[in-house]
């Protein structure tokens, strides 16, 4: 019966995971905040935010990496995208305050379609969500896109091993190893590319950098 109910469960969170909705989706935002606070922390720090970047955070999901985001660029603007509707509303809520003083905007859109301009951001981050992409080289290639010159992206997440342990992950997740998110990234165009693996809890993740080259954007 045990095993069944936690068969039962992983299926509809792991649909929660990938784009949360109601009070479940609600549940699985304050769930991911705790679960990912180290990642978060750990890949946000690795932006190495100036005080007036503008940052893009694409699915931000229970909101505290936008949180994270907006304490280190204090005279900057946080854009974040969601695909979830339910976590748009929650975000709108708790950050109206930053949203209102044009410090915040919030969009949604997809990593393949993102909705924004070329060259516009100094920083990218994209936190445990590549999972999720139906096209990871069109959604690297749209970061790259957007990316101003010399600026810098971020993508961290849990590695196919670490991954493979959680039942969920058998229910509409595509698993990566570094090797394979670092070759997109190079056939993007982006530049020293670096891998840091970190050990939390068992549960290690891995977090890429890369940087964007100073061409100049044409006019």
């Amino acid at each position: 019966m045990i095993t069944y109910i936690h068969r039962w469960f992983s299926k509809p969170l792991a649909r929660h995971l990938r784009e949360p909705d109601g009070l479940f989706g609600r549940l699985t935002a304050r769930m991911m905040n705790a679960t990912n606070a180290i990642m978060t922390t750990t890949a946000i720090d690795a932006l190495d935010i100036s005080p007036n970047h503008l940052i893009l955070d694409v699915g931000f999901g229970g909101g505290d990496s936008l949180d994270q985001c907006l304490s280190r660029a204090p005279d900057g603007h946080i854009s974040g995208t969601e695909i979830s509707a339910s976590m748009l509303r929650r975000a709108g809520k708790i950050y109206r305050r930053f949203i209102s003083h044009g410090r915040l905007s919030l969009h949604e859109g997809t990593i393949e379609a993102l909705p924004f301009g070329d060259n516009q951001f100094d920083r990218i981050s994209t936190l445990n969500t590549i999972y999720f992409w139906s096209d990871p080289k069109q959604g690297v290639g749209e970061m790259y896109r957007v990316c101003k010159p010399n600026g810098k992206t971020i993508i961290a997440f849990r590695p196919r091993h670490v991954m493979q342990q959680m039942k969920f992950s058998q229910h509409g997740f595509t698993l990566f190893q570094s090797d394979e998110v670092m070759h997109l990234l190079r056939e993007a165009g982006f530049i020293d590319i670096t891998e840091h693996y970190y050990e939390t809890d068992n549960l290690g993740f891995i977090c890429l950098s890369a940087s964007k080259g100073g061409e100049t954007p044409p006019q």
